[in-house]
């Protein structure tokens, strides 16, 4: 009877041990994203197009490679929301008309710099680690030409005798937005890889609306 006991007692105490090391793995399965940050390093394409300025002129925007970064908190498995940036620095060419003498076509060769700010919503379809996702956003697009416009001078004084000179370069700040699709992987419990195709569209000269392709690895905490 003891010996039946014991024995009785011994399966419990494993059952139990069995029971408390399921539950820590269920805890520790990645996919818990739940109430977490992501903070991401994100490797950034945006495909050439050419461009139209209604008559006046006409351009091309070589594909370039950028970097970027982000942060989005996590509502839930499937909700998240967050801000986006992203640099590249594309090269360009861009013949028009001069404004000063219509018989002259200017023409340039240049590399641009160029910015996004996005505020973007993401929705995990699937709650588990490997899910496919959607994303729309807002936000807005810088542009610097590089190509100078003018320059300006600044005098410090009688506490600094000199003067110095900047240029002033073409630039533009314009609204954008975007739709996306990709495809997230949490391998640990900290650790997520995502990759995703973006199309945007950036209210502008010419109407741009570059596809994005984009490779992140981030840390959630």
């Amino acid at each position: 009877m003891h010996k039946a006991t014991a024995a009785h007692v011994t399966l419990l105490l494993a059952g139990m041990a069995l029971v408390d090391g399921a539950q820590a793995v269920v805890i520790q399965v990645p996919g818990e994203r739940a109430g977490h940050w992501d903070t991401s390093l994100m490797i950034n394409w945006v495909e050439g197009e050419s461009l139209n300025f209604d008559g006046d002129g006409e351009g091309t925007i070589k594909d370039s490679w950028g970097w970027g970064i982000g942060i989005h908190y996590n509502f839930d498995n499937h909700w998240n929301l967050g801000f986006d940036m992203a640099f590249n620095q594309p090269d360009y060419k861009v013949s028009y008309q001069d404004p000063d003498n219509p018989d002259r076509t200017i023409y340039i060769d240049h590399s641009a710099y160029r910015f996004d700010g996005q505020l973007n919503g993401q929705y995990n379809i699937l709650r588990g680690p490997i899910t496919p996702y959607l994303q729309a956003g807002l936000g807005w697009t810088y542009m610097d030409s590089n190509v100078v416009k003018n320059y300006s001078y600044y005098c410090g004084g009688y506490y600094y005798p000199y003067c110095a000179a900047y240029a002033n370069t073409f630039d533009d700040t314009s609204f954008s937005w975007n739709v996306g699709v990709g495809l997230r992987w949490d391998v640990t419990d900290e650790v997520f890889l995502k990759a995703a195709v973006i199309q945007q569209w950036i209210d502008t000269d010419g109407s741009p609306s570059p596809v994005n392709g984009r490779l992140e690895v981030g840390l959630m905490f």
